[in-house]
């Protein structure tokens, strides 16, 4: 990595090529490259640095400017990590398949030490008891793991069990009866227990409480995480039954699936966190993924609409700026407000400060303009980020505009011809000034519809801006009924990839657009 890229407000399309049949150009889609298959969430350590588990690949720390990535080569217990924590001393804790792993910073060492007890391996090549799902440090400094093999808590020189009231029945575990999914402690300081298939077990210090599907209204009794918002309800995220919310008194149900599934049930939720603002984030562990955002009234459910993978988000964190991370079967994300960014290590952006406009060229015009004298009637609103015409900029050759045109939503083969016609004049307006309008080709435009009134683009064109060299232009679309029969046409267009965060900013330029007097105004 090279540069911090800023993260914005925003709402954008998302960017794809394909070409229509006539097209004769097209232009090479480099996809990004994710950090792992399945990478978390990150934790922020108190230096800063970000830690990312991986299901195969080990850790992965990235400092802001490189990647690190540190395996059962260099202390792991495995390389399948499935939570981390700090604690208050930086002491950084990774509960991993083969163990709990502590890091002080300079080496990783697995603590291996437990009172005697009967090894079950099964599919755990170092036991269940070893096999780690969460860990967990109470307000009195205890260390707590849950595994396959159910609860331990550190004395200071080893593991010794807790004893759990309750045993899954066999036919209703998904991977061992004894198994407890997470431990979470409520402001009160009692501890939670997720089982697998035994329900939630409460323990406030001398003695437990079970709480079950069937004598309490549990959504389901495989309980993979656990949280108590800002309100003091209880969040019981399942792995076959939605969500269960408890508010001290009585259990309700919430997001289940309408349909039944052999491999989630009627819902899988995985991951819950609350952020600073007291919105609670869910995150869908099943086909489709996506997240709800629950602000204490109803839920919004976010996708790929918003920019979203669209694999499961077993996964969620919040850093230490506030900025909301989402680990995802197809990646991460970080969330800027009003889009999801894609943090690659092909181009990690990393969420900082909102876009400032400010230093962002306006210009308005009517429509037709004098180099194209073909569109049709209408005004035209732009906003150019500093280096647009900079051959040696990140921002040459893009910039955002929205054209208001008296016609209705144009389809691709309209839109297509709107491109061809606006740059054809104007990389000819821009060349005979210059004496070099021989050196100008006809742009040749590739559309492709990819939702209703939504469309993406490439554009090669010989750019007179600036270099008088052909130049592949990516382009989104979006076209908007407006009143008295007139739509608009809003567009961004880039030479960057699809993951790059001027597609943010160009959005959040569209946003501003809309919002200015000048866009309202019709033809």
């Amino acid at each position: 990595m090279k540069r911090v890229y800023r993260v914005v407000c925003a709402s954008a399309l998302v960017a794809v090529i394909s070409s229509l049949a006539n097209a004769q150009v097209e232009t090479e889609h480099v996809a990004p490259v994710q950090l792992a298959q399945y990478p978390g969430a990150p934790l922020e350590d108190q230096h800063g640095n970000l830690w990312f588990s991986t299901v195969l690949n080990g850790l992965i720390r990235f400092d802001g400017s490189e990647f690190v990535t540190y395996t059962k080569v260099d202390g792991l217990g495995s390389n399948m990590i499935r939570d981390r924590i700090e604690a208050e001393d930086g002491t950084l804790w990774f509960a991993t398949s083969g163990g709990l792993t502590k890091y002080d910073g300079e080496s990783f060492t697995t603590l291996t030490e437990y009172e005697p007890i009967t090894i079950t391996r099964g599919w755990s090549d170092y036991g269940y008891h070893r096999d780690i799902w969460d860990v967990h440090i109470d307000r009195n400094d205890d260390l707590w793991i849950a595994t396959l093999d159910g609860v331990f808590k550190h004395d200071g020189e080893e593991f010794v069990r807790f004893p759990m009231p309750v045993l899954a029945p066999k036919e209703k575990s998904e991977f061992a009866p004894s198994m407890v999914y997470c431990i979470y402690e409520d402001r009160e300081g009692d501890l939670w227990f997720g089982t697998d298939g035994a329900g939630v077990v409460r323990y406030d210090g001398e003695k437990t409480v079970v709480y079950t599907m069937k004598a309490h209204g549990l959504s389901s009794d495989n309980v993979c995480e656990i949280i108590q918002d800002s309100r003091g309800d209880f969040w019981f995220g399942t792995s076959n039954g939605g969500l269960s919310k408890f508010d001290g008194k009585a259990f309700t149900t919430h997001l289940r699936n309408k349909e039944f599934s052999e491999h989630t049930g009627w819902g899988r939720f995985m991951s819950i966190h609350e952020d600073r603002n007291g919105d609670v984030w869910f995150g869908v562990s099943q086909q489709g993924g996506g997240v709800y955002r629950y602000d204490g009234n109803s839920f919004e459910y976010m996708s790929t609409d918003k920019g979203l993978g669209a694999g499961g988000v077993p996964s969620i964190r919040e850093d230490r700026s506030g900025n909301m991370w989402f680990g995802t079967t197809t990646g991460v994300y970080h969330f800027d407000g009003e889009r999801f960014i894609n943090f690659t290590k092909s181009n990690p952006q990393l969420p900082t400060a909102p876009l400032n406009l400010d230093d962002w060229a306006p210009e308005t015009f009517a429509l037709p303009p004098g180099f194209a004298p073909e569109l049709p009637v209408g005004s035209e609103s732009l906003l150019f980020p500093p280096g647009w015409r900079d051959p040696d900029s990140e921002n040459f050759w893009s910039y955002a505009f929205v054209m208001t045109i008296d016609e209705q939503p144009p389809e691709a083969t309209r839109v297509q011809e709107l491109l061809e016609l606006y740059y054809d004049g104007l990389m000819s307006v821009f060349a005979s000034g210059k004496d070099k309008e021989s050196l100008i080709t006809p742009a040749k435009v590739i559309v492709n519809q990819i939702k209703t009134n939504q469309y993406e683009a490439t554009m090669h064109l010989v750019d007179a801006f600036a270099t008088f060299e052909p130049v592949d232009i990516r382009v989104r679309i979006e076209t908007v009924a407006a009143e008295d029969g007139h739509s608009q046409v809003r567009v961004q267009i880039s030479r960057q990839p699809d993951d790059h965060q001027i597609w943010t900013d160009l959005s959040a330029a569209i946003e501003h657009i809309l919002e200015s007097p000048s866009s309202e105004e019709h033809p």
